[in-house]
């Protein structure tokens, strides 16, 4: 019989049992308490310590398995409820959170500040793990969801978000682990605010564990799992911690072996510190469901109801949309299904009645998101149906802005931050008699792309197509690349080896489909050349960076427009040598506060991969003086 290959990790005896039984109904009465007094945003966050506590205190009692269990499903659904709280909140975007325990009547909660920071969230992460609760993972491990629980430097140590960045990475985005845990360690080694025996046996360990999680690695796994473990105990088994129900069992260690499990890694350490019924999921629970109801907004047809979801960056296939009565009132209801970091949420809008909207809710988009909306679904390229249903809803959302402005442009009003912001980065664009003639290119445009298509003896295409096709296409293009590629841009930041570079290195294949004719034979050259002489470099000195990024289509670059006034002006003169449907993208790197910073462009979406080609008017400079 082959030995284990590790010893036994006892427990550090945290004392009789009997004094945590009284611990343990003394928290049960708190939480029922609230459930009494109603549950608000900010008593989530109480609710989930309890739910944490519930857990601890039932691991050391053989009875109380059914508490235990219990406690790791509801904190899970608890931690999803107070995370989709803050969020909504930090947006001030509102809305209602409905959390359904199983056997409960359904609790409602306002959003408001839940006031969770990282170590809540990595706990309540833990929690959905082990309860395989896929919702709560999903919503949580979101870029957003991480964002909106960190802390200014004065509360918490920064090492917190890319900490909570390097533990969500590890779970679903292994590939960029790597990346986050550099950062985090990093980080750790700044530590100010956090007890520095703390972080040498409980955060640094851990970090470990996740590099091998990552890169799915048994033996790497367990070693420093086992590691982990031992530095867990000798923490914990300090005179003044030895009480401290957080060291029962760890929490997000089981978390992190349940994750293991799931994906195929045995897990081989012993210990009294890992509970093998929650790692292996084999224990009986009901998952919380959680709903975000989104504000009642009013809508000037059904055109608007499907903008507005756009905007939130929620994909088509992820909705469900119905006719329904309430009150006497005719709404459009959209229902949302598994969306990037929204597992579930309900939008309902009041349809107009007798050919006006309702006064009875706000409307759904004001000016400023109606005409940035309307610059997004103008920006695409080609004439094909699809981009002359974007075009056709942009000219829609132009005079449905027109309605909403008032006669005086001082007087204009925004109910959300980003019409706001937009107004604020260029007033004129709001003047009614520079609309109308914005308008009026929009109408010539759209004449021109529809003599195309007729004249297209190949088209069977009908004058307006089907409802999913018609809308789909340039904000959900530009708009999803948006939050995809800023993982990308902030581990370029950081890449000071220039692993990351390398990966957006273009391939042989990549130029022919970003270059027209000679273009691309000329660009594979001189950047075959850069790469291999000079590559690229991206790293920033600041400490804290902030990224900001814009989009365009390459047919927009080859005149002035919002959209390419954010490139260089090398790229009018090139522009009709670029494949016009290809997304490129500029960023800027900013300390905080700063206006001016580092910029960079080139990046281009090959559709599956980025590929980065820098200041292509300079090496295409020999085509633009033709």
């Amino acid at each position: 019989m082959t030995p284990p290959r590790f010893p036994f990790v006892p427990g550090h005896g945290p004392g009789d049992a009997t004094s945590w039984r009284d611990d343990l109904k003394h928290v049960a009465i708190l939480r029922n308490t609230v459930h009494r007094r109603g549950v608000t945003a900010p008593a989530l966050r109480n609710l989930l310590d309890y739910e944490v506590r519930l857990a601890s205190f039932a691991s050391l009692l053989p009875d109380e398995k059914s508490t235990l269990y219990q406690a790791v499903a509801r904190g899970a659904g608890t931690v999803h409820a107070a995370v989709l709280c803050q969020r909504r909140w930090n947006s001030g975007a509102g809305g209602t959170i409905v959390m359904s325990e199983p056997g409960q009547p359904p609790i409602r909660v306002d959003t408001d500040d839940s006031n969770l920071a990282i170590p809540e969230w990595l706990d309540g992460l833990s929690l959905a793990l082990i309860a395989r609760d896929q919702a709560t993972i999903n919503t949580l491990t979101a870029p957003a969801s991480i964002e909106t629980c960190a802390q200014s430097a004065e509360v918490l140590d920064p090492y917190w978000e890319p900490y909570g960045k390097a533990f969500a990475s590890a779970i679903v985005e292994p590939d960029t682990a790597k990346h986050w845990i550099q950062i985090a360690l990093g980080a750790l080694g700044e530590a100010r605010i956090a007890d520095p025996t703390r972080v040498e046996l409980l955060d640094y360990p851990l970090i470990s564990v996740l590099a091998a999680l990552a890169e799915r690695n048994t033996q790497a796994y367990n070693a420093a799992l086992f590691e982990a473990i031992q530095k867990h105990r000798q923490y914990y088994a300090q005179p003044d911690q030895i009480r401290n129900w957080h060291g029962f069992f760890s929490l997000s260690l089981n978390g992190l072996c349940a994750a293991a499990f799931d994906v195929g890694l045995p897990v081989e350490v012993r210990t009294d510190y890992l509970l093998n019924d929650l790692i292996s999921g084999n224990f009986p629970r009901e998952l919380t469901a959680v709903t975000l109801h989104y504000p009642l907004r009013a809508i000037a047809d059904a055109d608007e109801a499907r903008w507005f979801l756009d905007l939130e960056g929620i994909p088509r296939q992820n909705r469900q949309h119905s006719v329904v009565e309430h009150d006497g009132q005719v709404r459009a209801r959209y229902v949302i299904r598994d969306a990037p970091g929204l597992s579930h949420a309900v939008a309902e809008f009041l349809l107009p009645a007798d050919g006006k909207i309702s006064a009875n809710a706000a409307p759904a988009l004001d000016a400023g998101e109606l005409m940035y909306l309307a610059e997004v679904y103008s920006s695409g390229a080609g004439s094909d149906p699809q981009r002359r249903a974007a075009l056709q809803d942009a000219i829609h959302c132009v005079k449905l802005a027109l309605r909403r402005l008032p006669a005086n442009r001082k007087s204009i009003k925004f109910q959300s931050r980003l019409g706001r912001e937009y107004y604020e980065a260029e007033p004129g664009r709001f003047d009614r008699e520079r609309l109308s003639a914005y308008l009026d290119s929009l109408k010539r445009d759209l004449a021109s792309m529809n003599e195309a298509l007729e004249g297209d003896a190949t088209s069977s295409v009908p004058p307006r197509m089907s409802e999913d096709e018609a809308r789909a296409g340039t904000l959900i293009a530009i708009e999803i690349i948006r939050v995809q590629v800023m993982p990308l841009l902030e581990a370029l930041a950081h890449d000071e080896e220039g692993k990351i570079v390398e990966q957006i290195k273009p391939r042989d294949e990549d130029y022919a489909r970003v270059f027209i004719g000679e273009a691309a034979q000329i660009a594979q050259k001189s950047y075959s050349a850069l790469w291999k002489q000079e590559p690229p470099r991206t790293a920033q000195s600041m400490p804290d960076v902030v990224v900001r990024c814009f989009l365009t289509p390459a047919g927009m670059l080859a005149d002035e427009n919002d959209l390419s006034l954010q490139f260089p002006r090398g790229y009018r003169s090139i522009a009709h040598w670029l494949q016009p449907e290809r997304i490129w993208l500029a960023w800027k790197y900013l300390a905080p506060g700063a206006q001016s910073g580092v910029a960079y462009n080139g990046l281009v979406w090959m559709d599956d991969h980025w590929a980065w080609f820098p200041k292509p008017f300079r090496v295409l400079s020999e085509l633009a003086d033709r």
